[in-house]
């Protein structure tokens, strides 16, 4: 045992002091491996975060499961996953497993006072005993009773966060029994949660409230017209049975309801520390499922790289190896050095890549999870395990592959000629890593090309609105049907009208491109309206100057204005594909639209305007109507925001105006919120954007780290035919044919590479079909443009190596054989 440890000691200390002297090679490898792990472990530090990591303060997550449903849509057919849940079935779930603990959560945003103004905070609904569910105990104070958090109620109190404490109340024992203000209203201080404790979401929570006592927005009943009314997380704790005979009952319970219209859905419980619920669903989990992909290839072509040189500095230091076979070093104690100088390189460029990693996932957590508690760590024990457990299995690999091609064989070859030959298996080799990382190049730079054109297409989309110049103002702390938000609106319309560099202001009863409203719709003479199984009917109240201040064209017939008030004649106006289905073939104006009820007025129609989108930047059509206000009353939501359409340029100057006049006369407990409306395009770029931004960055770095091997390659090939370089210069070979020399194997390996790539991207297309936009996986241009930046790379990177051949003296050279 102690030969064993004075050996390891020797090569270590052997293969440092060769790393030391070889400075500029050391730093090239350990530069090409830091960027492949620290690539990956940047990835496994998000993804282990979403998937891996329970939330902080749960004492035994494994015993949480978080429940998911699977349904397929009747009229659709589209297989659709959810993770929210109506209160009726969060309540049938709470009677089926009456053994075991189980409790539903909402987390919303609300305005909270505590004492200091109002400000958003996460405050999370519970139903059921949530805090046992999830075995965690307040720090101070004590948890809801089953009187407060039951189904009737409501019970007005409030279990706060240890930030809110500290921040808010000082850390003082006597904020217990304090009143503070959730939405307007009053809760008292119960407890204190933990200091880790923040909720199991990945955005933090601040206040937990009983759901019962969270308003009347949230509708209890059993039938609900819309996926908006299934909004409770479902939680249960199996500690007490099994987890399959739990998901039995839970899936029975579920689907004997049948609210989404599919009693053979699939329910399952899924482990609480899966923060994607359900991720095959959501635009990040697609997004870090490609991102882990493409860190992956980084890192093989990382590999390739660093094998490549490290065989080139192998078939220099030939002659060396040759001598000390000779004088007796067995076949395993040169393996054993050639591993540990691979396993130590690897081991640093580990620790540089820890380092990398911190910084690169800070940067891929305000990408990707711009909600996410900021304060948590990515970068914890289980990233820095597995960086250093990869990072010296690949070195190991490394090691391993390089020092099988230190064959028996070669030694009296590199004797003989004084290590001027090379193994032609090494050269293989080479050559075999140079076109891996070739081919995966292409196959990066193809799909940062096809993400960045399909980035460019989903933002030139036409949605209807013309967004520039203008601001949304809405309020942002009432509850959806407060009776004090419509006078709000209707008194802060004018000051805001009247702002200089305001254009036109309106009222809205619903945000443009987030929110619909619906009531039937009914058509003379006709039993139903047409309708198609994909499309919804959204119908808006609007003020008249709406369609200016939204840059809405309007088609034929006039817009809505202020004449159209209660009294006058009952009017609407529709949008081009609702006059259309409608009324094909004919004149939509002056026909007649009843909304509401059979039996309600007939509205003329008076206008028509394009068509917009109305939920999603990417969707179907949809067909809409707008009523005025003034003649909604009843049918639609009173207004709740504010459109402004400013003057060129002036758009941040009205902002801050604005917000200043409305935060003045805004009552206490009310808080405006002005903001651009690209801000609400925003969400919906943001995949793309984030996407196309992430793989064009690991494009770039694998066309990097591809140069650097293909500088290598050039480089240790133009030194070993100095001689024959250095013969064909004597002879007078011109320069051009010296560069032929020095680049026909190198073009003919790149483009091996280049043909393995396309044919990689040929076979892999499919795959990105869904995350492309109107983009083919196939994309001409995309793939013309990755090889094309190859081989750009790829020249400039010879450009050195080439240089040095051409100026080859043929005395000198002929002169060091």
């Amino acid at each position: 045992m102690r030969g064993y440890a004075e050996r390891l000691w020797f090569d270590i200390s052997h293969s440092f002091r060769a790393l030391r002297r070889s400075r500029s090679f050391t730093a090239v490898v350990l530069a090409t491996l830091t960027l492949g792990i620290g690539a990956n472990a940047s990835v496994f530090a998000v993804l282990n975060r979403l998937l891996l990591q329970a939330p902080p303060g749960v004492e035994h997550p494994d015993q949480v499961r978080r429940v998911h449903d699977r349904f397929t849509v009747a009229m659709t057919h589209n297989v659709l996953a959810r993770d929210a849940f109506s209160f009726a079935e969060v309540d049938a779930v709470r009677r089926a497993l009456s053994d075991q603990s189980v409790a539903g959560y909402a987390l919303l945003h609300d305005g909270v006072d505590l004492g200091t103004g109002s400000r958003e905070l996460g405050v999370t609904s519970i139903v059921g005993d949530y805090f046992r569910t999830l075995d965690v105990r307040p720090a101070i104070g004590r948890p809801f009773s089953p009187a407060e958090f039951g189904r009737d109620g409501p019970a007005r109190v409030a279990i706060i966060s240890d930030r809110v404490w500290r921040t808010d109340f000082g850390a003082s024992p006597a904020a217990l029994g304090r009143t503070i203000h959730v939405a307007q209203q009053p809760f008292t201080v119960i407890g204190i949660a933990p200091p880790d404790f923040r909720g199991v979401d990945l955005e933090p929570a601040d206040v937990w409230i009983p759901f019962n006592a969270a308003g009347d927005s949230i509708d209890r009943g059993r039938q609900f017209s819309n996926v908006m009314d299934m909004r409770l997380t479902l939680l249960v704790n199996v500690a007490s049975a099994g987890g399959q005979l739990a998901e039995e009952r839970v899936s029975r319970a579920i689907n004997a309801l049948d609210i989404v219209g599919d009693d053979g859905a699939i329910v399952s419980l899924a482990p609480l520390a899966d923060a994607l619920r359900p991720q095959s669903g959501t635009a990040t989990g697609t997004v870090l499922r490609d991102l882990q992909g493409a860190a992956l290839a980084i890192l093989l072509i990382a590999v390739a790289n660093v094998t490549a040189l490290l065989l080139m500095r192998v078939a220099e230091r030939r002659r060396e190896l040759a001598i000390r076979t000779a004088l007796g070093s067995s076949r395993a104690r040169i393996a054993a050095q050639l591993i540990s100088e691979s396993t130590m390189l690897a081991i640093a460029a580990s620790a540089l890549a820890l380092l990398v990693s911190y910084w690169a996932s800070i940067a891929l957590r305000h990408l990707l999870l711009p909600d996410i508690d900021q304060q948590l760590a990515l970068v914890n024990w289980r990233v820095v395990v597995a960086t250093i457990v990869g990072a010296v299995a690949i070195g190991a690999f490394i090691g391993v592959l390089i020092s099988l091609l230190a064959r028996d064989d070669a030694v009296s070859d590199a004797l003989r000629t004084g290590g001027l030959t090379t193994s032609r298996g090494g050269s293989r080799v080479r050559e075999g890593m140079l076109v891996v990382q070739i081919a995966l190049s292409i196959v990066l730079l193809a799909a940062a090309a096809m993400f960045v054109r399909s980035f460019q297409h989903v933002a030139s989309i036409n949605i209807g609105y013309d967004g520039h110049d203008v601001l949304i103002a809405s309020i942002e702390n009432g509850r959806p049907g407060d009776p004090q938000i419509a006078p709000l609106v209707r008194a802060a319309s004018d000051p805001l009208g009247r702002i200089p560099g305001v254009e036109y202001a309106a009222a809205s009863s619903a945000l443009p491109l987030l929110e619909v409203e619906s009531t039937p719709l009914f058509l003379p003479g006709r039993d139903s309206v047409p309708s198609m199984a994909y499309m919804m009917t959204a119908i808006t109240a609007v003020s008249g100057d709406f369609f200016d201040a939204l840059g809405l064209h309007l088609l034929s017939g006039r817009a809505l204005n202020r004449g159209d008030r209660d009294g006058t004649e009952p009017v609407v106006l529709v949008s081009a594909l609702m006059a259309k289905r409608f009324w094909p073939g004919q004149n939509p104006l002056r026909q007649c639209l009843i909304v509401g009820a059979r039996t309600g007025l007939c509205r003329r129609v008076v206008g028509v305007v394009e068509d917009v989108h109305s939920m999603h930047l990417i969707e179907r059509p949809t067909m809409r109507a707008y009523l005025p206000i003034a003649q909604s009353t009843g049918l639609l939501g009173m207004p709740r925001i504010i459109v402004l359409r400013t003057e060129p340029g002036a758009t941040r100057r009205v902002s801050a105006f604005a917000q200043q006049l409305l935060d003045r006369s805004a009552p206490a407990g009310y808080h405006w919120q002005v903001e651009p409306f690209s801000d609400l395009l925003a969400p919906e770029l943001h995949p793309w954007q984030t996407s196309a931004s992430l793989f064009a960055a690991l494009g770039l770095l694998a066309l990097c780290i591809a140069a650097v091997g293909i500088y290598g390659t050039v480089a240790y090939a133009a030194q070993q035919r100095t001689r024959e370089i250095g013969i064909r210069r004597a002879l007078g070979a011109r320069r051009d044919h010296i560069v032929a020399v020095v680049m026909l194997r190198v073009i003919q390996v790149a483009a091996c590479g280049v043909v393995l790539g396309l044919a990689i991207v040929a076979v892999s297309g499919r795959a990105l079909v869904s995350l492309l936009y109107g983009v083919s996986p196939y994309d001409p241009a995309a793939l013309l443009g990755a090889v094309v930046a190859l081989m750009l790379a790829s020249g400039l990177a010879c450009v050195v190596p080439v240089r040095r051949a051409i100026r080859t003296d043929p005395t000198i050279a002929l002169a060091a054989e």
